[in-house]
């Protein structure tokens, strides 16, 4: 990977267009959007597992081991979805910092910050790099070890409906012009853009 030595951007003779916050009917929007996510999305891979190897369903025993393995596999999942957000982050010239949280005491979450200022186009790279890495990479093991598949169907469900909240920033973000520039507050985004954007 070509790391991208970015210098902070200069605010100078910018002004603030706008801010994206997780207000509580947000989260609770996405909350919704995540369940519904997870239905979705556990029918999609399931037909790409029957489309790969002609076999509908597959079997899976709730033990004691595959349950501290699925639970594993869940807490994984999130952790890397926050570290594929921190490689583009340092792509781009960031430096990535990570925690952890409860919005309104109502939904817990991972994030991945930086103090460097964005692109929008960079933003939303970095936005849908852990939806496409883990989807791709998935997708590509469910080929070559369907027999895995059980183990790789919460990976999967796991992050793509996670990544709803992403989504939802790349759906706003992309209403303002590719030359704003996007700095991210954990729970929000600030745009800034120049003095004559509207």
């Amino acid at each position: 990977m070509i790391l991208i030595k970015q210098q902070p951007f200069n605010l100078n003779g910018r002004k603030e267009l706008g801010k994206l916050e997780m207000s509580k009917e947000v989260i609770v929007t996405l909350l919704g959007m995540g369940t519904l996510a997870l239905f979705a999305f556990g029918f999609f891979f399931s037909a790409l597992y029957t489309l790969f190897t002609g076999k509908v369903g597959f079997n899976f025993d709730f033990t004691s081991g595959t349950i501290l393995i699925s639970v594993a596999l869940f807490i994984g999942t999130v952790v890397l979805h926050e570290l594929i957000h921190g490689v583009f982050m340092s792509k781009y010239g960031g430096k990535p910092r990570y925690g952890a949280g409860i919005a309104y005491f109502i939904l817990p979450y991972f994030y991945a910050t930086t103090k460097t200022a964005f692109l929008r186009n960079q933003f939303i790279v970095i936005a849908v790099a852990p939806l496409v890495v883990i989807s791709l990479v998935g997708i590509g093991l469910m080929v070559a070890l369907p027999s895995l598949v059980q183990w790789l169907f919460i990976p999967f469900v796991v992050n793509a409906s996670g990544a709803v909240g992403d989504l939802w920033v790349i759906r706003n973000v992309l209403r303002y012009p590719k030359h704003v520039l996007l700095e991210d507050q954990k729970t929000g985004l600030i745009i800034y853009g120049k003095e004559t954007d509207k």
